[in-house]
């Protein structure tokens, strides 16, 4: 749809996610290299300024990086196991600051803020 949106509006086109090369299970973060890279040229020679991303399936089924866009949660709950210690850290996009939350294992509850634009950060604590 990019010469159409050309046409249409006469600004540039961002194609912000046109799908992630990966293998996770939802349809937009499974398709492979070569289709990214077809999706890339098509986009381009269209006039389009594609965007890329990767999201791959982590060993212990962990994406890491829960992002809230304009939903504005209190708190989110997480469970991966019970002995896995992980390390969080809530991300305010908007604002560009990091808090670091601490270290959890098990079930735990992350407050967050109440605004849109909020991530939170989960990995394996080190």
């Amino acid at each position: 749809m990019v010469n159409e949106w050309r046409a249409r509006y006469r600004k540039p086109v961002v194609l912000d996610e046109i799908a992630y090369e990966g293998n996770i299970q939802h349809g937009w973060g499974n398709i492979s290299g070569e289709e990214m890279l077809r999706r890339f040229w098509e986009a381009v020679c269209r006039g389009g300024y594609p965007g890329h991303g990767e999201t791959y399936l982590h060993p212990e089924d962990i994406l890491y990086l829960f992002y809230y866009s304009f939903m504005r949660p209190s708190f989110r709950e997480f469970y991966f196991d019970d002995d896995t210690e992980f390390s969080v850290r809530v991300l305010d996009t908007w604002n560009m600051t990091v808090e670091d939350k601490g270290v959890y294992k098990g079930k735990f509850r992350i407050e967050l803020p109440g605004r849109m634009y909020m991530a939170v950060q989960v990995k394996k604590a080190e």
